[in-house]
């Protein structure tokens, strides 16, 4: 309990007075969007625009998501593939006898 007691605080303080109200408000009011905004029609547009590309924002998630699953799943193949060829290879030659007599058909 020591140590928590040793910890320094900060403190971090936001004014929240009118005047820094007012100027966000400006700065809103100001935004090219607002202006867009102000017309229904326009309005309508700019809805359809935002959940056209919230949607089509929505698919690319979905596509990037699937490549990189594809992309693990062929990382995992080629080092199983590896694997096991290093594997194969390793007890094929350690198979092979030095002493090739032994193998030789006489006559």
């Amino acid at each position: 309990m020591a140590e928590t007691k040793d910890l320094d605080h900060h403190l971090v303080e936001i004014p929240a007075d009118g005047d820094h109200h007012k100027k966000l408000i400006a700065v809103i009011q100001d935004h090219p969007l607002m202006e867009i905004s102000d017309s229904p029609g326009h309005l309508l547009l700019l809805r359809l625009s935002q959940r056209e590309e919230d949607l089509s924002g929505r698919i690319i998630v979905g596509k990037e998501r699937r490549l990189d699953t594809l992309k693990r799943e062929v990382f995992q193949l080629c080092l199983l593939f590896s694997a096991f060829h290093g594997l194969f290879l390793t007890l094929l030659f350690g198979s092979s006898s030095d002493d090739l007599d032994v193998f030789v058909c006489r006559k």
